[in-house]
């Protein structure tokens, strides 16, 4: 968990964490001493302070907001209870000192504070830690959402588990959610549930195959036409762009989007404008110039006394014509032949 709270409420907050270090829990806090070097827990000298903050406040399964005339006039903690809402986390407020709730700010006039911790006495801190506690182990939202999402399953089992019935996206990420954040004390979701969000699963996972092959396929009779008139490199675009589409990138025989007959056809029968001849090693990058009236290509090409040469070629994009040739040394670097390019385009 998380601790908010004011710098003038540092003592209480300290003996807090301890306690419910004690019991078994991780609290944790901007000065957390439980790790000395500062990484799983606290802020460390070299943090950015408001970013360890909020990366404190994802990590944690529940905030709990330390109630004083302080933190009710703190902009950080203010900030902080809107960090956490924005990433609906559980917030438990613990009443530290009296506040005017009339005058305090809205994300804090808006809780319900129903556990006092004013009294320092032993048996007080003792009786409102075990309030603490029970409420964090009980995490009520949870529990209620578990109902919720459980009645959808035994309706669909009541209703012979028919295939046409299954959760929404929504509900699918809200029942994988419950399942990673199940509280300690919490029996776990029955068989049903899990059965449930498998089959729904499965059943989206079908439904987004069945939309991705529809839209490939419906870039495949625009291919054919262009392939009909000629237009080989309008084809070519078409069933690339189907299959970006599609996410059908690799052709994939059992999505079936029918992309890569049109596409090996229109590879197949394009003329071939030019062949660039020069390099004497693989090329490693090629590219238009912004006009696309000049074409770089860059390589590592082998010299006779056995060492490597970084060579950019540029050429006339319409002919094929070489234009010039740039050499640079090695540099021992991965991207010289990148560098190059781009400077050969410049």
């Amino acid at each position: 968990m998380f601790l908010s709270y004011s710098r003038k409420d540092g003592a209480f907050t300290r003996r807090l964490a301890d306690a419910l270090a004690a019991r078994g829990y991780a609290p944790d806090y901007d000065q957390s001493a439980y790790d000395p070097a500062n990484i799983d827990s606290g802020i460390s000298a070299e943090d950015e302070w408001w970013q360890r903050l909020q990366a404190m406040i994802a990590a944690a399964d529940v905030i709990v907001f330390i109630v004083s005339p302080d933190s009710a006039a703190s902009k950080v903690c203010d900030e902080e209870i809107a960090y956490a809402r924005s990433l609906g986390k559980r917030l438990i407020p613990i009443m530290r000192r009296p506040i005017d709730f009339a005058k305090a700010p809205p994300r804090l006039s808006a809780l319900n504070v129903k556990i006092d911790c004013v009294d320092d006495g032993e048996g007080a801190f003792a009786a409102a830690l075990d309030q603490l506690c029970a409420a964090l182990d009980r995490d009520v939202a949870w529990h209620r959402e578990s109902r919720r999402l459980t009645e959808l399953a035994w309706k669909w089992d009541l209703e012979g588990r028919p295939a046409g019935r299954h959760m929404s996206p929504a509900d699918i990420t809200a029942t994988e959610r419950l399942l990673e954040r199940r509280p300690r004390n919490a029996d776990p979701p029955p068989p049903v549930l899990t059965d449930f969000l498998e089959a729904s699963r499965a059943r989206l996972a079908e439904e987004m195959r069945r939309l991705r092959r529809t839209t490939g396929r419906a870039f495949v009779k625009p291919a054919l036409l262009s392939l009909e008139e000629g237009a080989r490199d309008d084809a070519l675009r078409l069933a690339a762009t189907g299959a970006i589409l599609a996410r059908d990138i690799d052709f994939d025989p059992d999505l079936e989007t029918q992309l890569w007959g049109p596409a090996a056809r229109a590879i197949s029968e394009n003329r071939t404008l030019a062949v660039l001849q020069g390099h004497t090693d693989k090329v490693r990058s090629a590219s238009f110039s912004p006009d696309g009236r000049r074409i770089v290509t860059a390589s590592g090409d082998p010299l006779a006394s056995g060492k490597t040469d970084n060579t950019a070629r540029v050429w006339d994009a319409a002919s094929g014509a070489e234009i010039a040739v740039l050499k640079g040394e090695i540099r021992g670097k991965a991207d010289t032949e990148s560098e190059a390019s781009r400077t050969a385009v410049r």
